[in-house]
């Protein structure tokens, strides 16, 4: 009868070992007393569970928050031992190393951000003033033209009242001519 309880209690502890290992980090063993030798085996493969759940759960909620690029939550190292706690210092101190590179990152972008829109500012200030500078050139060209235009009419009333002067003037001179023959002649 002992042989068959024992048999009994040890296959039950294979199956929750056996479902934790498959991932079901809810089995667990009940029903023993603690003061037997199946009852501490029951004991200690239930806190072995129960610290290997924690770990993972905190990793999850952690690595969860990183994912979203959010660095503040760490794992809670406090009741985790051996080499669940140094796992869970070497997780921190890589999101504190991954927080710590993205901050300055993000300083260097922000210092890009800046400058571009300095850039952007003085190219933009530079555009304006040329713009200023080629509607004031156009208007200047406009009036280049009108005054050239004048200075054509006049240019050409001048060359009319040469040519009438260079009439007259040779009408003048045939007239003194004439007058000169009738003096010659008087």
């Amino acid at each position: 009868m002992f042989w068959n309880h024992t048999t009994d209690a040890i296959e039950k502890a294979i199956e929750v070992c056996e479902a934790v290992g498959r991932g079901d980090f809810e089995a667990r063993l009940t029903g023993s007393n603690t003061d037997t030798d199946i009852g501490r085996l029951y004991l200690a493969i239930n806190n072995m569970i129960d610290r290997a759940d924690a770990y993972v759960r905190e990793s999850k909620a952690s690595l969860e928050y990183v994912s979203h690029n959010k660095y503040f939550r760490r794992i809670q190292e406090k009741g985790m031992l051996g080499s669940f706690q140094n796992a869970s210092r070497t997780i921190n101190q890589a999101m504190e190393a991954m927080s710590e590179r993205v901050e300055q990152f993000s300083t260097v972008v922000n210092g890009f951000e800046m400058s571009m829109e300095n850039a952007v500012g003085t190219v933009s200030s530079a555009a304006t003033e040329l713009q200023s500078s080629a509607e004031a050139m156009d208007r200047t060209a406009q009036s280049t033209n009108e005054q050239s235009a004048t200075v054509a009419a006049a240019a050409e009333q001048a060359s009319v009242n040469v040519e009438t002067v260079a009439s007259a003037a040779e009408e003048l001179s045939s007239s003194i001519g004439e007058v000169e023959r009738q003096v010659q002649q008087a």
